[in-house]
């Protein structure tokens, strides 16, 4: 009985740990050495430069500017590429829901301008991809596209 009620206990705290993982556990990111729009434009050519396509870029700051709320700079571009994309959602559709695959731009309360992404080892582990070679390859290449971004 009071080994079952301590694995019980144990389980139950891993469980609320892994709610609160930290950005290392699941975000990559970088401190750009630049400003917030020339972070941007860098991030847009570093993937454009990776054969990648850019799909959408969501543009929060501007969008709350033009509602005349206060916000601090964020852009999030989406992109990847057409092919590994729709094969990785032949073998799990749910993974649609994470594709394609962002990268944010944002600019935190101390003026810092900073550019990082989920992992997509990270969220690929909820559709059983996370040894996936599309997956770990985008990872690699997202890291380069970051570090590209930042500099």
């Amino acid at each position: 009985m009071i080994r079952k009620m301590l694995i019980t206990i144990v389980i139950f705290c891993i469980s609320a740990l892994s709610l609160y993982a930290t950005p290392n556990n699941y975000m990559y990111s970088l401190k750009s050495k630049t400003f917030f729009e020339k972070t941007v434009q860098q991030l847009k050519s570093s993937i454009i430069g990776n054969n990648l396509t850019i799909y959408n870029e969501h543009l929060h700051f501007e969008h709350a500017l033009d509602q005349k709320i206060d916000i601090r700079p964020i852009t999030i571009i989406e992109f990847g590429n057409i092919k590994d994309i729709t094969a990785l959602i032949q073998i799990n559709q749910l993974i649609g829901l994470e594709l394609p695959f962002r990268i944010m731009v944002w600019e935190d309360r101390k003026g810092d301008v900073n550019v990082g992404f989920i992992k997509p080892t990270y969220m690929a582990t909820k559709y059983g991809l996370s040894k996936n070679k599309i997956i770990t390859s985008m990872y690699n290449k997202m890291i380069e596209i970051v570090i590209a971004a930042a500099r």
